[in-house]
Protein backbone atom coordinates (compact mmCIF):
# COMPACT_ATOMS: atom_id res chain seq x y z
CA UNK A 1 0.00 0.00 0.00
CA UNK A 2 1.49 3.38 -0.94
CA UNK A 3 3.07 5.48 1.83
CA UNK A 4 2.77 2.75 4.47
CA UNK A 5 5.33 1.13 6.74
CA UNK A 6 5.07 -2.08 8.75
CA UNK A 7 4.91 -1.95 12.52
CA UNK A 8 7.18 -3.97 14.79
CA UNK A 9 9.23 -6.53 12.87
CA UNK A 10 10.69 -8.75 15.61
CA UNK A 11 13.88 -10.64 14.67
CA UNK A 12 13.36 -14.37 14.11
CA UNK A 13 15.78 -15.27 16.92
CA UNK A 14 13.90 -13.20 19.49
CA UNK A 15 11.88 -15.01 22.15
CA UNK A 16 8.30 -15.46 20.85
CA UNK A 17 5.99 -12.76 22.11
CA UNK A 18 2.82 -11.06 21.02
CA UNK A 19 3.00 -7.76 19.14
CA UNK A 20 -0.09 -5.96 17.94
CA UNK A 21 -0.28 -6.03 14.14
CA UNK A 22 0.46 -2.56 12.79
CA UNK A 23 0.39 -0.87 9.42
CA UNK A 24 1.36 2.78 9.57
CA UNK A 25 -0.20 5.00 6.94
CA UNK A 26 1.01 8.58 6.61
CA UNK A 27 -1.93 10.64 5.41
CA UNK A 28 -1.62 14.30 4.52
CA UNK A 29 -5.02 16.02 4.22
CA UNK A 30 -3.93 18.34 1.44
CA UNK A 31 -1.81 15.90 -0.57
CA UNK A 32 -4.01 12.81 -0.14
CA UNK A 33 -7.55 14.23 -0.10
CA UNK A 34 -8.42 12.54 -3.43
CA UNK A 35 -6.50 9.29 -2.85
CA UNK A 36 -7.84 5.99 -1.56
CA UNK A 37 -5.89 3.43 0.41
CA UNK A 38 -7.65 0.05 0.10
CA UNK A 39 -6.46 -2.79 2.28
CA UNK A 40 -7.43 -6.07 0.64
CA UNK A 41 -7.41 -9.28 2.66
CA UNK A 42 -8.07 -12.87 1.64
CA UNK A 43 -8.69 -15.86 3.86
CA UNK A 44 -8.69 -19.53 2.98
CA UNK A 45 -10.97 -21.80 5.00
CA UNK A 46 -9.92 -25.10 3.41
CA UNK A 47 -6.62 -26.58 2.26
CA UNK A 48 -7.52 -25.78 -1.35
CA UNK A 49 -8.59 -22.16 -0.71
CA UNK A 50 -5.57 -21.45 1.53
CA UNK A 51 -2.91 -21.99 -1.14
CA UNK A 52 -0.85 -19.03 -2.30
CA UNK A 53 -2.37 -19.29 -5.79
CA UNK A 54 -5.94 -19.35 -4.46
CA UNK A 55 -5.32 -16.40 -2.13
CA UNK A 56 -3.62 -14.41 -4.90
CA UNK A 57 -6.56 -15.09 -7.22
CA UNK A 58 -8.98 -13.92 -4.54
CA UNK A 59 -6.99 -10.71 -4.02
CA UNK A 60 -7.01 -10.12 -7.80
CA UNK A 61 -10.82 -10.50 -7.86
CA UNK A 62 -11.17 -8.13 -4.92
CA UNK A 63 -8.90 -5.59 -6.61
CA UNK A 64 -10.83 -5.82 -9.88
CA UNK A 65 -14.14 -5.28 -8.06
CA UNK A 66 -12.84 -2.48 -5.82
CA UNK A 67 -14.24 0.49 -7.74
CA UNK A 68 -17.69 -1.12 -8.02
CA UNK A 69 -17.67 -2.11 -4.34
CA UNK A 70 -16.62 1.40 -3.28
CA UNK A 71 -19.29 3.05 -5.46
CA UNK A 72 -21.98 0.71 -4.14
CA UNK A 73 -21.08 1.43 -0.51
CA UNK A 74 -20.73 5.18 -1.12
CA UNK A 75 -24.23 5.28 -2.66
CA UNK A 76 -25.62 3.20 0.22
CA UNK A 77 -24.13 5.50 2.86
CA UNK A 78 -25.25 8.62 0.99
CA UNK A 79 -28.80 7.20 0.98
CA UNK A 80 -28.55 6.38 4.67
CA UNK A 81 -27.61 9.99 5.45
CA UNK A 82 -30.94 11.00 3.92
CA UNK A 83 -32.99 8.26 5.61
CA UNK A 84 -31.56 7.99 9.12
CA UNK A 85 -32.45 10.22 12.03
CA UNK A 86 -30.43 13.41 11.85
CA UNK A 87 -30.00 16.55 13.85
CA UNK A 88 -29.90 20.10 12.55
CA UNK A 89 -28.06 22.53 14.80
CA UNK A 90 -26.07 25.69 14.15
CA UNK A 91 -22.92 23.55 14.63
CA UNK A 92 -22.24 21.78 11.28
CA UNK A 93 -19.50 19.70 12.91
CA UNK A 94 -21.94 18.32 15.47
CA UNK A 95 -24.45 17.52 12.72
CA UNK A 96 -21.78 15.63 10.74
CA UNK A 97 -20.51 13.79 13.84
CA UNK A 98 -24.05 12.60 14.61
CA UNK A 99 -24.48 11.33 11.03
CA UNK A 100 -21.07 9.65 11.16
CA UNK A 101 -22.05 7.92 14.41
CA UNK A 102 -25.25 6.53 12.88
CA UNK A 103 -23.36 5.17 9.87
CA UNK A 104 -20.60 3.77 12.10
CA UNK A 105 -23.20 1.77 14.01
CA UNK A 106 -24.47 0.39 10.69
CA UNK A 107 -20.92 -0.71 9.85
CA UNK A 108 -20.81 -2.83 13.03
CA UNK A 109 -23.66 -5.05 11.84
CA UNK A 110 -22.71 -8.70 11.45
CA UNK A 111 -24.75 -11.63 10.19
CA UNK A 112 -24.56 -14.75 12.33
CA UNK A 113 -23.28 -17.43 9.94
CA UNK A 114 -25.43 -20.25 11.33
CA UNK A 115 -28.70 -18.27 11.40
CA UNK A 116 -30.33 -15.36 9.66
CA UNK A 117 -29.94 -13.14 12.72
CA UNK A 118 -28.04 -9.87 12.52
CA UNK A 119 -26.26 -8.35 15.48
CA UNK A 120 -24.02 -5.45 16.34
CA UNK A 121 -20.39 -6.31 16.99
CA UNK A 122 -19.21 -4.85 20.27
CA UNK A 123 -15.89 -3.92 18.68
CA UNK A 124 -12.93 -5.19 16.73
CA UNK A 125 -9.69 -6.21 18.37
CA UNK A 126 -7.33 -9.11 17.80
CA UNK A 127 -7.61 -12.00 20.24
CA UNK A 128 -3.84 -11.91 20.83
CA UNK A 129 -2.62 -14.62 23.15
CA UNK A 130 -6.13 -15.78 24.12
CA UNK A 131 -7.59 -19.08 23.00
CA UNK A 132 -10.04 -17.99 20.24
CA UNK A 133 -7.97 -17.39 17.08
CA UNK A 134 -10.46 -15.10 15.38
CA UNK A 135 -10.60 -11.35 14.83
CA UNK A 136 -13.75 -9.29 15.17
CA UNK A 137 -15.71 -12.05 16.89
CA UNK A 138 -18.70 -11.43 19.10
CA UNK A 139 -20.86 -13.21 21.66
CA UNK A 140 -24.55 -12.95 22.41
CA UNK A 141 -23.88 -10.75 25.42
CA UNK A 142 -21.95 -8.34 23.16
CA UNK A 143 -24.57 -7.92 20.50
CA UNK A 144 -28.04 -6.54 20.01
CA UNK A 145 -29.99 -8.99 17.88
CA UNK A 146 -32.38 -7.47 15.42
CA UNK A 147 -34.69 -8.89 12.79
Amino acid sequence: MPTTQPGIMAPYQEKPQFHQPELKLHYDQKRDKDRYFPLLMAVGSTTETATNAALEAKLERLGAALQHTYSTHAARYAGMREELTAIRTPDAGLNDAFSWGAISIEQLRAKVQTTSEVGLVAGYYSSGDSAPPEFGWFFGRDTLYTF
